[in-house]
């Protein structure tokens, strides 16, 4: 049986390597095959089991006719969660109402502009312009499309229209209905409502910004530590009362107090939603349960085990959730260490017995003198045991801060540099102060609103049985019964907003903290966990070849330093004869291309910005930066005074501000377009800028930049009198790349203009199904007469093209540099083809 479960965890582990899933016509030869070798090899049963069961659940939630744009979508849905709510729109996620069974209900996420009051819980019938979950993606950035899959949600859409169809607000709607006013009252307010009912919509942005800086956003997201802090307090006290009440010898106590502590932790599960991560928490919880009721004496290990297999039974996709490599890493880290704990301790005792025995005659002698100091013994064991608890709690702390942050750079790229510190005095006082106290608040402000709301009932049902009169009694008295929570509710959550206090003064404090977040590149962060791996295996390791052995796994992270060190000094003129890459970033619609030569960069517009908090340079350009190991930006050309090419000029300024700007756009601008040829690193860059032009598509600063081993020509938005103006000018046109201006519209893409200029490769910067419906069809097929190969950005997600003397190398995010089944265009209800 073991290896059936080693097999099926390995192969759904690794499912995040694999360019496809298994298509629908093999399942019965994968199914035969299992059946073949059930005796002979367990584990490669359990590996094509683990295949089937995640193709077959992922063709359970695309399953349908495939579009390539955006489809009108009518159907019936119930609200599940509210996900963000500004001004003037919300977005929300929703389960679809199918009459035919599917074993994964369909879950979509729409955007609603200027919607009605909505709750979850509401059934509607929605009228939505629908697209799949297929996302922005870059080398360094969020991807947003995995992250969509681990939740299960198919598809994304735009309502137009919706009817109310039910209102049936469910028991966790109604107590989040009436405790959200108690709890906004208080400082700390939003914490405790995440705590309590993992409702996070009253977090604002800069508070989650202070959870970052300070690697504490897992305390405030239901998850194992939450569960497991309500099941043990609620053991502790059911298993006290039960030996209070009726002692017991048998396991009896034991078992009683371990399933209503069970059933409690479900009913919190409930209260928080049962999200994903809560869900993984309560399935490890029950298995321990379980386990345990049966008296399976199973090791920590092999339990750690059957949690993972149960999971990923329960959810396949699970692995491709951040949250469920951190959970079973703390899981894995803890284990390790009170493993290694035990072994100190009974080594230990060990010596500890060897002295007393060795004692033992002498203190046979001194009996009296025993009995008097039988106090002082009992406070040194008690200081001893009190010591054990904060190393073995030191030891665990330290280890989680330096697994999970490394963790955290290998999945985000960046990780909380104070964490370590931070978390110390976290985890242990959320866990023994903050969870419990918001707890027993809870269970009080629940339990004084039903007396008081039983003692109204009983006083309208007297009054009106002897006034001889009918009222409805539950409308009569749900209103007093709000405001007598209004009123009272805070003080019943005194300690618990008293006892978030310190935590909330440090969020506030970490934005003066020096070095808050620190980020690397991928390839950096894995060769220092390998460096880090070598130095603890020379601890345990006696001989010195394997010692030589696990030294030289850091050998790629000194070999990288020394690279890194040596490249700041080489001169300007090693760059022309060195490759160059050119990326074209996925930007949605919109542009922004950098132009790498080693770790110093030229970035070609920034992609849009929308209100104070959003930008494409933000999300998109800055880790890319990070992730390429371009430390130094020295150009900035923006081409036009467009949000979707120039938003994010602001925010690369501020990042770099020794960077020169190059635009005709007057409040940006260090230099004008208006430039003789420039060498930049090895590089020539012709800008052509544009004069007294009537619209501003046309006044785009065009650049051509290169060398022997290629040029590119970059267009930004002009149209088609603009490319017959450079053509009568004789500009320099002629590339073998160029990004297509004006991304693919009707107006742009003259044959005059494209034959001037001879390119092979033309890349659109176009986003997927969108608004515009660009590339336009015509203008592709100009491109493809021509003989001219296209890229789209919306397709293939980030393009990079690399120059070098024996031709151009271009690769896409999707197809070549992470081509794995979940990174691939999933269309609105589209049925994916892996074969």
């Amino acid at each position: 049986m073991n290896g059936f479960i080693y097999g099926f965890c390995a192969c759904l582990l690794s499912s995040l390597l694999w360019p496809t899933l298994f298509a629908p016509w093999s399942w019965p030869l994968l199914l035969i095959m299992l059946i073949i070798l059930r005796r002979k090899s367990p584990f490669s049963c359990g590996i094509l089991m683990g295949a089937f069961w995640l193709s077959y659940c992922f063709y359970s939630l695309f399953n349908q006719l495939e579009s390539r744009v955006s489809q009108p979508g009518k159907f019936n849905a119930k609200i599940i969660s509210l996900v963000t709510q500004q001004r003037d729109w919300i977005s929300f996620d929703v389960k679809v109402i199918d009459e035919e069974f599917r074993l994964f209900p369909r879950i979509y996420r729409l955007s609603w502009r200027s919607p009605p009051q909505i709750t979850a819980g509401q059934v509607w019938h929605f009228n939505a312009k629908m697209k799949g979950v297929t996302s922005l993606l870059n080398e360094g950035g969020f991807n947003q499309q995995k992250y969509w899959l681990s939740l299960h949600i198919a598809a994304r859409g735009n309502v137009r229209e919706g009817h109310l169809l039910k209102q049936a607000l469910s028991v966790r709607q109604q107590l989040l209905g009436a405790l959200r006013p108690v709890l906004l009252q208080l400082n700390g307010g939003d914490i405790l409502q995440a705590l309590l009912l993992g409702d996070k919509t009253a977090i604002t942005p800069e508070r989650w910004q202070a959870l970052r800086r300070t690697g504490a956003g897992h305390l405030v997201a239901i998850s194992g530590l939450h569960v497991s802090v309500v099941f043990g307090l609620l053991l502790f006290v059911t298993l006290k009362f039960l030996v209070w009440c009726i002692p017991c010898e048998s396991r009896r106590n034991w078992v009683m107090a371990m399933l209503a502590s069970l059933v409690g932790v479900l009913g919190y599960g409930y209260l928080a939603g049962f999200a994903i991560a809560t869900q993984r928490a309560v399935i490890m919880l029950l298995l321990l349960v379980v386990l345990s009721l049966l008296r399976q004496f199973s090791s920590p290990w092999e339990r750690l085990l059957l949690a993972l297999f149960a999971v990923l039974v329960f959810d396949p996709f699970a692995p491709l959730s951040a949250g469920f490599w951190l959970s079973f890493t703390a899981l894995s880290i803890i284990l390790l260490s009170l493993s290694l704990g035990s072994d100190r301790l009974s080594d230990e005792n060990q010596s500890a017995e060897e002295v007393e025995r060795e004692t033992e005659l002498d203190s046979e002698q001194e009996t009296a003198q025993v009995a008097g100091q039988l106090w002082h013994e009992g406070w040194v064991r008690a200081k001893g045991s009190l010591m054990q608890f904060s190393v073995s709690l030191w030891r665990i702390q330290w280890r989680l801060a330096l697994g999970l942050g490394l963790l955290q750079l290998l999945l985000f790229g960046s990780a909380a540099l104070h964490s370590i510190w931070l978390n110390l005095l976290f985890v242990p006082w959320f866990s023994f102060v903050v969870i419990p106290v918001t707890i027993v608040s809870f269970i009080l402000w629940l339990v004084c609103g039903l007396v008081y709301w039983l003692v109204i009932a009983a006083q309208s049902l007297l009054f009106n049985v002897f006034a001889f009169q009918s009222i409805d009694v539950v409308a009569n008295i749900w209103g007093p019964t709000q405001d007598v929570s209004l009123s009272v509710g805070p003080r019943l959550f005194y300690l618990a907003e008293l006892s978030i206090a310190p935590f909330l003064w440090i969020l506030d404090a970490s934005a003066q903290l020096p070095w808050a977040q620190v980020s690397l590149a991928s390839l950096t962060v894995v060769q220092g966990i390998f460096c880090l791996l070598g130095c603890a295996l020379v601890c345990y390791v006696r001989t010195w070849l394997w010692r030589a052995l696990a030294l030289s796994l850091g050998l790629p992270l000194l070999l990288t330093l020394v690279l890194t060190l040596g490249s700041s000094e080489c001169c300007d003129k090693a760059f022309s004869t060195k490759n160059w890459q050119l990326h074209v970033l996925d930007v949605g619609q919109g542009s922004a291309i950098v132009v790498q030569q080693g770790e110093y960069g030229l970035i070609y517009d920034t992609g849009a910005a929308y209100g104070p908090s959003f930008s494409y340079a933000q999300r998109v350009i800055l880790p890319f930066l990070t992730a390429r190991r371009i430390a130094h930006l020295e150009y900035l050309v923006l081409s036009h005074d467009d949000n979707d090419h120039s938003g994010g000029a602001e925010v690369l300024m501020a990042a770099f501000p020794l960077m020169t700007v190059i635009t005709d756009i007057e409040r940006f601008a260090h230099k004008s377009c208006q430039q003789p040829p420039m060498r930049w690193r090895g590089l020539t860059l012709e800008l052509m800028g544009a004069v007294a032009e009537p619209k501003d598509n046309n006044t785009s600063c065009v650049l051509r930049l290169g060398n022997d081993n290629g040029r590119v020509l970059l267009t930004g938005d002009i149209e088609a009198l603009r490319e017959f103006k450079l053509l009568q000018q004789g500009a320099p046109l002629s590339a073998e790349v160029i990004l297509v201006p004006h991304h693919g519209s009707n107006t742009s893409s003259s044959e005059a203009f494209l034959q001037a200029v001879g390119a092979n490769i033309g890349i659109f910067s176009a986003g997927f199904a969108n608004q515009y419906g660009f590339p336009k069809a015509r203008v592709l097929n100009r491109y493809h007469k021509l003989g001219i190969d296209t890229y789209i950005t919306g397709e293939l997600g980030q393009i990079s093209l690399s120059f070098r003397r024996d031709g151009i190398d271009i690769r896409g995010y999707r197809t070549e540099l992470a081509p794995f089944w979940y990174n691939q265009v999933f269309r609105f209800g589209s049925s994916q083809k892996p074969e």
